[in-house]
């Protein structure tokens, strides 16, 4: 007389990973695809003298910011990622941001707040782009790479500022890689307190980007006689009220360093005579 064997695959052991993690690329230091000035004043609306084309290596152009007695001057820039070659869901493990910048009858080093604008710079909302130089926008600050020193006359003094992983610029960045697009706002600190100006020389502000492609992985859930059984759940998605049950082996892919949650099927298999 056979005897049958009823396996539960929910058991810890009977689920099978094997993957791959791909190592880090590096994307630029690009130059920006797109750039437009905003000002105004403390009552009126903001104005803008128009977009200009990015990547020209023209080294007369220049974005003032800073205020100037009348106007607040702000500056944005413009990364089209769509043929970045970065995949969607990648991990951004670092960030660089660089420019150089002359002062503009300051004779201090400039200090800079970044901000995520998250408008198409080419036929934007004015409004729209200077309410996101707000709190809730900001993704990071940088400075005058001489720290503490005075200008000297006009010549280029650069702000370089790095940012790793976790922070709000890196997180920004993370979304406008699935968007196609990252749209960067600078202000000069002071904008809000004193007269000051700096000129922003357009073609030599950078973006570079460290990131982490998508890691993959295939599920799969076997019992003993080696075969592939039921199903697994990705926890967290659900279709119809329930977690959503995948037939293994399944290929999954997923950002790296993130927290996946799988559950077992609890199904009990009859196998007689294994």
């Amino acid at each position: 007389m056979r005897r049958a064997i009823f396996i539960a695959s929910a058991l810890a052991g009977l689920f099978l990973f094997t993957g791959t993690a791909l190592c880090q690329s590096t994307y630029g230091p690009d130059t920006t695809t797109w750039e437009r000035d905003i000002y105004k004043t403390a009552s009126g609306s903001p104005a803008s003298d128009g977009v200009t084309r990015g990547s020209s290596g023209n080294l007369t152009y220049q974005i003032v910011v800073g205020y100037d007695g009348t106007f607040t001057r702000r500056a944005t820039y413009q990364w089209d990622l769509s043929g970045s070659g970065i995949p969607a869901g990648s991990h951004v493990s670092s960030a660089e941001v660089y420019f150089q910048y002359t002062e503009d009858g300051t004779d201090y080093f400039m200090a800079v707040d970044y901000y995520n604008i998250g408008v198409d710079l080419v036929s934007p909302s004015l409004d729209t782009i200077w309410n996101h130089f707000s709190s809730s926008y900001q993704i990071g600050s940088g400075q005058g790479y001489n720290y503490g020193q005075t200008g000297n006359g006009g010549s280029l003094d650069s702000v370089r500022t790095q940012f790793s992983s976790g922070s709000a610029f890196a997180t920004a960045l993370q979304n406008a890689i699935s968007s196609g697009e990252f749209v960067l706002g600078i202000r000069a600190t002071t904008d809000l307190q004193y007269s000051y100006l700096w000129d922003i020389v357009g073609s030599t502000v950078t973006l570079k980007i460290v990131y982490s492609p998508p890691g993959s992985m295939t599920i799969d859930q076997k019992v003993i006689n080696g075969y592939s059984e039921a199903s697994y759940g990705d926890v967290g998605v659900y279709q119809n009220g329930a977690f959503a049950n995948y037939s293994v082996p399944f290929y999954m892919s997923f950002p790296l360093n993130s927290t996946q949650y799988l559950q077992a099927d609890t199904t009990a298999v009859n196998y007689a005579g294994v």
